[in-house]
């Protein structure tokens, strides 16, 4: 949609995707607090909406003095109108002005805002100012509208994928709400003004039921701001996200796609921060309430009706109570409070209530918080839940009671014998088999001929069309985080076991850890919660499923620590401002000139407990606590039941099965124009085989085979005796349980049944091991066994046999045709037989899910195949009707307007009104889809397709640098008739690595401004530096201890400035790995002296205070030159790492922030640092200490209280002080990045750290160098020789100075 403007109105111009159809929507701009729309009912063709601007224009033109001015100006661009708001002026309008697609589910994109725009729709003549707007603008603001929102046009995100297609299966014919006045009178007007060429043709009219739900207003962020206008605008304008989290992998099982999508709908409903937001409020809205929906399809067939969709939904969300935590303490975990009883658990009572009508029964509750505790702290809100729970349960029938499930997970991971996922493995078992899950498809005969134990007492609703989940699980633990997180995974994975199984994925529902398929959902649960936990808590997980597993990286206790403190500073210090950005922005307090501003409410208790303000007329019953009707229908969730009540908000319209508002296939694919694969496949989302499965050869492609940690396809052994044995040891079945040594070693968390482990010990008797067929030990090679030898390199296996005669003359057939396939001899008869012969290939039985099924070729695909080759000989067959109809509407729905309808338009005539609208500037691309249609159902004769080559060859071209993206052009016709074959402009996908590179260009500028701020850097170190070094050599006086060791800090310095500058130089000069490992090499070991000189400088001062009368010793030199020897040649040996073999270059998975440094050789480096940090802070502590205990010392002597000594003593420690604080904010940054951060993050964070600690070796001259009063004598005597002095001199010691 396009938003123009003039001074007296905006008008927002919406499209649909294909273009044909357009809506005006008018805004009033003349008030200055109204919000006034004008809903144009009309729906204007493309030619239309161009008058219509076009008058726009001319009419609202300034006089005659300027007209130079355009009286309509286009303000902005956008995808859709998030709403309208009003603070104390006039409206805003908030347009999504960038997105990007997250996920597609049946033809359905699901788009992640990326960027708005919020404009004030009063002009500047009538706008009232107020002082206070322009705050209350920025706490709307502070809502990031571009975190983790969400949008899409045909699919609606607050509802679950069973409510979307279970929608579809209600006996709608009894229920068609009529047409209402407005649109049947636009219908009637379109259809007077239309001009039909068809109409007397007597085709039947196709007709199909379209549908318009009413969102799930729990799950929408922006109902709120569109409430104002969703009952005066066409719905086509309403637009709803929501806010929380959307992912999509593809899992390959032997390259058969299959998506896995997770949703995660965060309620809008007493929505905040983590210690702000507690429990529930008093309409039963809990806290942190999070709908989590993990969809698994089959994506080979895209159709709703036509494909396996799968989905398994549960739920997360506060104890349902009365409580809070008092944050005015300033502590980790503030304690919890009960503020108000319940003795009759009248606020669980109405959150259950809602999830009854949702998700039907059972509720199943898993409390994860703790039981035993020194001090009462989370057990307080067990001992409050369950006889809440219990009090509930005595007035259900038994089979709809709620299930209660405590189990303090914290305790049980502290235990050393228990392993925390094996229970969470029984828990999930149980609780899928009680609720079932979604499939839109009946079993498959393999499930009746191998019937599965656990298949057989899964539960859930069984209809004619599949399955239906009945129930959910609720998790909570206090925060709802990171306890949760694991749990729901668990779960996740146990149903994505049952989903697979169910698809006819895998023989057995059950999945194994360390496979590349629990891998990826692993990752994709992660990201889930790591994305959850900085919308309520303000950091990432900080306990994750390894954590649990006990495997984790030690590098992970690092990263632990930051989010928790993260977590603290944001609970702090940050929360209270974004819990006022989303009451602002949900609505929840609305400002007004007789009301207090937002921020002088003392809280906001009363803004979310409306009840609170008023007396209920009526209470609800305590012991009939559910809404009346549920429980007739239970255990279907009462939402999803045709009742009259659910029937009401839906809208029935019989419409046209050509529609393009219901044709998912022509909207996604659009087979009538030029696409481009960028709009058409822009997800770039993860795939099990290239992100999970080891790069190397011989290994098993199945995504379900359990794989050693070091097999990754991140990081994987070179071992080849080792791959081959592991080879041998792997089973191709989907469900092949591990070798009995794997599985005593990996962290599994299958069921604990005694049947369940009689499976595991024994092989299933439907895997098919790989076997590796050796070679003949004959001694004499022939050609064949070369081929043999060679075939094992990228397969893993040889050859059986060499591929026999016929095998060999299907494939040079197969060949033939594929050379041939753009110069087929029109004279030759082609027989459509005589080019393939397909055979089954397939020793297993047809019922077998590894058997290769031989290719059936239905008759109306071999007619039209036979059709295209007849048509490229030159023969046409008659069209029939289906195409006849089909045509039709696609030229009525784009090319026929009122303005030229008096004009035939049937094929015979259409070339010269074309070639018309071709002189007048049409679009070429509309003109080659023309023309495509013309020679696809007509073939026009040769003459006429040269003449409209050359008209396309006379059209302006768009120029080649501006196109950005691969045109794809739908059928050879159109090619043929743009005159030239298209250029295809191959784009270079971003790398994934965008971590620090040494000695390689950027791509993004020329000259990157980072590297020219290090290269400015560095020449200023090496110029400090390079002084103090010549000062020193050419100053015989300067050979005391304490300047060798100022000496040798000065020359690390010099080196890492001149490292900084060769690196700038050889960056965009010579682009080289060897060039890169040696500039690597030559700053660590720079900047690594640099900083062990720093250490051995504070273990001088500290002899030389400790041992002050043999500090001018001989000895002391000797120890002097010994540390430094040690220092530079470890120094030398960390630089030397990168050239002798520790990068990763040949493996970018294993690289750091700073390449070609492993993470491994980078987290060593950090270590090293922390480690001198803290030694030097011992120290200058202990200097401190010595340095007072002579104070107090020379005091006492003196008898009396020498100011000037404590005085000294004071300025001396805040030297000291400011010298290791100067140290620390230098190079702290980039020591904690180095821990913490990945390749994947920007290379801007490592340019930010980077940067300021070069800026130590800046001030290290400074510091240490220029002010010592010898330096400063020897730099005056080298600069001008004019100071002499005659007084003697004596070098003095680091504790005088």
């Amino acid at each position: 949609m396009v938003l123009y403007e003039t001074r007296a109105r905006y008008f927002l111009v919406g499209t649909n995707q294909a273009q044909t159809k357009h809506r005006v929507l008018k805004i009033d701009r003349t008030e200055p607090k109204d919000l006034v729309l004008i809903d144009d009912k009309h729906v204007y063709s493309q030619q239309e909406v161009r008058e219509l601007l076009g008058r726009l224009d001319l009419g609202n033109r300034t006089k005659i003095g300027q007209k130079g001015s355009s009286g309509l100006s286009r303000a902005v661009s956008a995808f859709g109108i998030v709403g309208f708001v009003r603070f104390l002026e006039g409206y805003y309008i908030v347009l999504i002005t960038k997105r990007r697609k997250m996920a597609d589910i049946g033809g359905h994109s699901i788009y992640k805002i990326e960027d708005t725009s919020m404009i004030y729709i009063p002009n500047d003549s009538v706008r009232v100012s107020h002082p206070d707007e322009a705050r209350y603008v920025r706490i709307f603001q502070n809502v990031d509208l571009s975190s983790n929102f969400y949008f899409s046009y045909s699919y609606d995100l607050s509802h679950s994928l069973q409510y979307n297609l279970t929608l579809l299966q209600r006996p709608y014919e009894l229920w068609t709400s009529p047409t209402l006045p407005a649109e049947e009178e636009v219908q009637t007007q379109s259809k007077n003004n239309g001009f039909d060429i068809f109409e007397d043709e007597g085709l039947p009219t196709q007709v199909v039921y379209g549908l318009q739900n009413e969102p799930y207003y729990k799950y929408v962020w922006n109902g709120k701001l569109l409430e104002h206008v969703k009952d005066i605008v066409h719905h086509d304008w309403l637009m709803y996200i929501i806010h929380g989290f959307c992912g999509q992998s593809k899992l390959l099982i032997y390259g058969r796609p299959v998506h896995i999508t997770l949703i995660a709908r965060r309620s809008s409903k007493f929505a905040g921060t983590r210690f702000l937001k507690r429990g529930a409020n008093c309409e039963g809205d809990v806290a942190n309430e999070v709908e989590t929906e993990q969809i698994v399809n089959d994506a080979a067939v895209m159709s709703f009706t036509a494909g396996s969709y799968s989905s398994y939904v549960q739920v997360r969300g506060s104890v349902p109570l009365y409580w809070s935590q008092d944050i005015s303490t300033m502590m980790p975990k503030p304690p919890i409070r009960l503020d108000q009883a319940d003795p009759y658990a009248h606020v669980a009572a109405l959150h259950f209530d809602q999830m009854l009508q949702r998700f039907g029964s059972p509720i199943i509750i898993l409390n994860l918080v703790k039981k035993r505790e020194k001090r009462r702290h989370e057990r307080i809100l067990s001992e409050e839940l369950y006889p809440a729970v219990i009090n509930l349960n005595q007035f259900l029938p038994p089979e709809n009671c709620i299930d209660y499930i405590a189990w303090d997970m914290a305790r049980y991971t502290k235990s050393k014998l228990c392993n925390v996922l094996d229970r969470l493995s029984m828990i999930a078992e149980n609780v899928v088999k009680r609720t079932g899950f979604y499939i839109n498809r009946s079993d498959f005969y393999c499930h009746t001929v191998r019937p599965d134990d656990r298949w057989g007492d899964l539960g859930g609703h069984i209809t004619a069309s599949g399955r239906v989940q009945t129930g959910v699980l609720r998790t909570n633990c206090v925060d709802c985080l990171d306890r949760t997180n694991t749990a729901q995974f668990m779960v996740g994975k146990c149903a994505l076991a049952y989903q697979l199984f169910a698809l006819g994925m895998i023989d057995k529902p059950r999945l194994q850890f360390d496979t590349d398929c629990v891998r990826l959902f692993e990752e994709l649960y992660e990201d889930h919660g790591d994305t959850l936990s900085l919308q309520y808590g303000g950091s990432q997980l900080v306990h994750r499923v390894k954590t649990y597993r006990k495997i984790a990286p030690w590098t992970q206790h690092s990263k632990d620590i930051m989010q928790t403190l993260s977590r603290y500073y944001s609970n702090a210090f940050s929360d209270a401002d974004r819990q006022d950005a989303i009451n602002l922005f949900l609505q929840v307090y609305q400002p007004s000139e007789s009301k207090p501003h937002l921020w002088e409410l003392p809280t906001d208790f009363y803004l979310h407990h409306k009840n609170t303000m008023a007396l209920p007329q009526d209470r609800r019953s305590y012991t009939l606590w559910w809404t009346a009707g549920i429980l007739s229908y239970l255990p279907v969730p009462y939402d999803e039941v045709p009742c009259e009540d659910n029937m009401k908000k839906l809208k029935v319209k019989r419409v046209n099965r050509f529609e393009e508002s219901i044709d998912i296939y022509t909207e996604f694919f659009r087979p009538y124009e030029l696409t481009s694969f960028d709009d058409t496949f822009c997800i770039a989302m993860t795939n099990s085989a290239r992100e999970f499965m080891p790069k190397t050869v011989g290994v098993d492609p199945s995504p379900f085979t359990v794989r050693k940690p070091e097999e990754t396809g991140k990081s994987v052994l070179g071992n080849k005796s080792s791959k081959e044995e592991t080879l041998l040891q792997r089973k191709t079945a989907a469900s092949a349980p591990p070798p009995p040594s794997e599985e005593a070693i990996s962290s599994t968390s299958e069921d604990d049944s005694e049947d369940d482990r009689d499976d595991d010990g024994s092989v299933s008797q439907r895997s098919t091991p790989i076997k590796l067929l050796t070679e003949s030990g004959e001694s004499t090679r022939t050609q064949e066994e070369m081929l043999q030898q060679s075939a094992k390199e990228p397969y893993g296996l040889n050859l059986s046999g060499f591929p026999a005669e016929k095998d060999l003359l299907i494939y040079e057939r197969f060949a033939h045709l594929g050379e041939s396939q753009h110069r087929v001899e029109r004279t030759e008869h082609i027989n459509p037989a005589n080019i393939l012969s397909l055979e089954p290939v397939s020793c297993f039985p047809e019922d077998s899910i590894y058997s290769v099924s031989p290719p059936q070729v239905v008759r109306d695909s071999r007619d039209e195949f036979e059709s295209h080759v007849m048509t490229g000989e030159g023969q046409v067959s008659v069209l029939c009707r289906e195409d006849m109809m089909m045509y039709r509407e696609y030229v009525k729905n784009r090319y026929i307007t009122p303005a030229n309808a008096s004009h035939c338009r049937c094929p015979a005539c259409l070339s010269p009104a074309w070639e018309a609208q071709q002189n007048q500037g049409r679009d070429k691309k509309e003109t080659a889809v023309l023309l495509q249609f013309i020679l696809h159902f007509h073939c026009l004769p040769p003459d006429e397709v040269l003449r409209f080559q050359r008209n396309s060859r006379r059209t302006k071209r768009r120029p080649l640098g501006d196109m950005n993206e691969s045109l794809v052009v739908n059928d050879s016709s159109a090619t043929l008739l743009a005159g030239e074959a298209l250029p295809w402009m191959e784009a270079d996908s971003p790398e994934l690595n965008s971590s620090l590179q040494f000695s390689t260009a950027p791509l993004d500028f020329a000259i990157n401004p980072w590297d020219i701020m290090l290269c400015m850097s560095g020449t200023a170190i090496a110029c400090e530096n390079a002084i103090v070094v010549a000062i020193i050599f050419y100053t015989p006086t300067l050979r005391t201890p304490m300047f060798v060791l100022i000496g040798s800090l000065a020359t690390a310095d010099l080196l890492a400035g001149m490292g900084l500058i060769l690196n700038f130089v050889f960056q965009y000069v010579i682009s080289s790995e060897t060039i890169s490992l040696i500039t690597v090499g030559f700053l660590v070991t720079s900047f690594t002296a640099s900083i062990s000189s720093l250490l051995a400088i504070t273990v001088d001062r500290y002899f030389s205070l400790y041992n002050a009368l043999t500090y001018f010793s001989e000895k002391t030199l000797q120890y002097v030159h010994l540390m430094l020897l040690g220092t530079w040649g470890v120094s030398l040996f960390l630089g030397l790492l990168p050239v002798l073999g520790w990068n990763c270059l040949d493996d970018p998975a294993s690289c750091s922030i700073v390449r070609p440094l492993t993470r491994i050789n980078v987290t060593l480096l950090a270590t090293s640092f922390f480690a001198i940090f803290v030694l030097m802070l011992a120290l200058y502590f202990k200097i401190c200490k010595i340095v007072c205990h002579h104070a107090h010392q020379i005091a006492l002597q003196q008898h009396f209280f020498a100011t000037p000594h404590y005085v000294a003593t004071k300025k001396g420690v805040s030297t000291l002080a400011i010298i290791l604080g100067t140290f620390g904010a230098s190079w702290l940054p980039f020591a904690i990045y180095c821990l913490v951060g990945e390749r994947e993050y920007p290379s801007v964070y490592t340019y930010a750290t980077l940067l300021p600690a070069t800026y130590n070796s800046m001030i290290n001259p400074i510091i240490y160098a220029y002010r010592n009063a010898e330096i400063q004598r020897s730099l005056y005597v080298l600069l001008c020789g004019c100071f002499q002095t005659n007084n003697s001199y004596r070098s003095r010691s680091p504790s005088e100075v």
